[in-house]
């Protein structure tokens, strides 16, 4: 797993010596990366390299993102092309916040929005996650098991390429004697 940078400094080593994407090295995935700028300045570098994440790539171009981006162009024009990472982000992050309001009662506080927030078990995901019913009153000790993965383009490609065609990929949890035994 490497981050745009490392990525972009390591491959190319690599592949001196031999060692490609889908060759020797079968994956190189990322948890960040999924952007235009990072496709168009090292799209060559990172061809084949997988981006995993809990939103929906826009290349799906559904109705959840359709509102984001018209919002976006209408309230955060400076932030164009509102499709990074960091976008996505605040603009879920503002959705449940608001969410929380709505479900805490016209006179809110703090204890009051997380208790009745953490009772919802219906939270759509601003119709942009892989979990469009979110319930969470668990999920923040059972974070989701469900990604999107987008590959970047072979060397010259200028969009990014989801994965099964544009669904998530849901795993299972494993218990905490898994994980010990996994990692010993």
């Amino acid at each position: 797993m490497f981050l745009p940078q490392t990525a972009t400094a390591l491959l190319p080593e690599l592949a001196r010596i031999g060692i490609t994407v889908g060759g020797a090295l079968k994956v190189a995935m990322m948890p960040l990366g999924y952007d235009d700028a990072i496709l168009k300045q090292y799209g060559s570098v990172l061809a084949g390299v997988t981006v995993y994440s809990t939103t929906k790539p826009f290349e799906i171009n559904d109705k959840g993102q359709e509102v984001f981006l018209k919002a976006m162009s209408d309230y955060a024009p400076e932030i164009q092309p509102a499709t990074v990472d960091s976008a996505v982000e605040g603009w879920l992050s503002a959705d449940l916040f608001l969410r929380g309001l709505r479900e805490a009662g016209a006179c809110p506080t703090r204890q009051s929005f997380i208790t009745q927030l953490r009772k919802v078990t219906n939270y759509d995901g601003a119709q942009m996650t892989a979990d469009n019913n979110v319930d969470l009153s668990t999920n923040y000790t059972q974070p989701s098991t469900c990604n999107f993965f987008t590959k970047f383009p072979p060397a010259g490609g200028t969009r990014f390429l989801p994965q099964n065609f544009g669904q998530p990929y849901c795993g299972k949890p494993i218990s905490p004697a898994q994980e010990a035994a996994l990692n010993h």
